[in-house]
């Protein structure tokens, strides 16, 4: 570990990164990519109810995943800011609307 003086004296330790790390058994992109991750939320329209199981409908049809499956990414990455299964309702957030917007 290393240790050096900031400023106003504060102490800044750092460790040095292992010269290799492992790598991984599972690759982070085999599910869903971020470009599959931007066409999901262009296909998705803030939905209650009815609205809710045509919209999970046509994601199965063209991803080949549920609202299950997909949302809880979409709600980790901020691209929805609500997703209830129970109430049946989804809502993309401000991000998400930017990102539809983008076109990607």
């Amino acid at each position: 570990m290393e240790e050096r003086r900031g400023c106003q004296g504060l102490v800044i330790r750092s460790c040095p990164l292992p010269e290799s790390t492992p790598e991984s058994s599972i690759d982070p992109r085999s599910d869903i990519s971020s470009d599959d991750l931007a066409d999901v939320i262009a296909a998705i329209e803030d939905a209650q109810e009815e609205d809710y199981e045509a919209l999970d409908e046509i994601l199965q049809g063209e991803f080949g995943k549920d609202l299950v499956t997909l949302a809880p990414d979409l709600v980790a990455t901020a691209l929805l800011s609500l997703w209830s299964p129970e109430q049946r309702i989804i809502r993309k957030s401000a991000l998400g609307l930017l990102v539809e917007g983008t076109g990607t």
